[in-house]
């Protein structure tokens, strides 16, 4: 955890903090603080009033809620798993992650290509069983009836056994800074456990979720090769893509 994961998570901790207090914590001056605090605000996460540093109210610390997710840009997320789903090829092992962007990569399985399909969510079974596909390994463990994501080292076993050819992972925050990140702390060695076993690691996301910061990093934007996202990206975002040489795809 770096010392602006830190800085948020104290500030969250305490409802305020000052800079004097930070520089305490962190054996450093105030003026670094003030620094760091300032690069914050820029992208607003916090505010300081009074001399207090406080969260700014910006949903960082947002509870996962599935129907919601389920709701929110219904048209992009489908669009996004089509285009993600073309890039699957025939006797591959492809892991479709946490999450109701990924999800609709599942829609688009082909039954004749042989691919087996590891998922770790109760809604991706949901949908498995649905389509009537039947070669799928779900990781297993206890599950989190919030989100709907098996939980436990059951699953992170299963994930670190297998050589997976195409990972979908999704996020609920993109920040070229603070990295990409989700709202559960229990998703963060799920997801990593996906990326360290995958040969071509792909980020499935519509494009609200780019310069959001939410509770918990699992990596960085380079940690991906391909972006699949909706027209609504940010051209900075676009850009910044293009110069680190990952493939963008925009889904119609």
């Amino acid at each position: 955890m770096d010392r602006t994961e830190k800085i948020i998570e104290i500030v969250q901790k305490h409802g305020g903090i000052s800079f004097k207090e930070l520089s305490n914590y962190f054996d450093v001056t105030e003026m670094t603080i003030r620094r760091d605090i300032e690069k914050m605000k820029e992208k607003g996460i916090v505010k300081t009033v009074s001399g207090a540093i406080l969260l700014c109210d910006n949903d960082i610390y947002k509870q996962y809620s599935l129907e919601q997710e389920r709701e929110a840009n219904p048209d992009q997320k489908v669009a996004i798993g089509f285009r993600a789903a073309s890039l699957i090829g025939k006797n591959q092992v492809i892991y479709v992650d946490i999450g109701t962007t990924a999800v609709n990569v599942l829609h688009y399985l082909d039954p004749a290509d042989n691919n087996v399909v590891i998922v770790s969510t109760e809604n991706a079974l949901k949908e498995l069983m649905r389509i009537n596909y039947r070669n799928y390994i779900v990781t297993g463990g206890k599950l989190d009836p919030q989100s709907g994501v098996y939980v436990d080292r059951y699953g992170l076993n299963t994930l670190k056994s297998y050589t997976i050819n195409v990972s979908f992972l999704s996020a609920a925050g993109i920040d070229e800074r603070l990295g990409v990140t989700c709202i559960n702390e229990f998703e963060v060695p799920i997801k990593q456990a996906a990326i360290a076993r995958t040969v071509l690691k792909c980020l499935v996301t519509d494009s609200s979720k780019f310069g959001v910061v939410r509770m918990h990093s699992f990596g960085s934007i380079d940690d991906f090769d391909v972006v699949i996202t909706d027209r609504n990206i940010p051209q900075k975002w676009v850009d910044l893509l293009n110069e680190k040489g990952i493939r963008l795809i925009i889904a119609d």
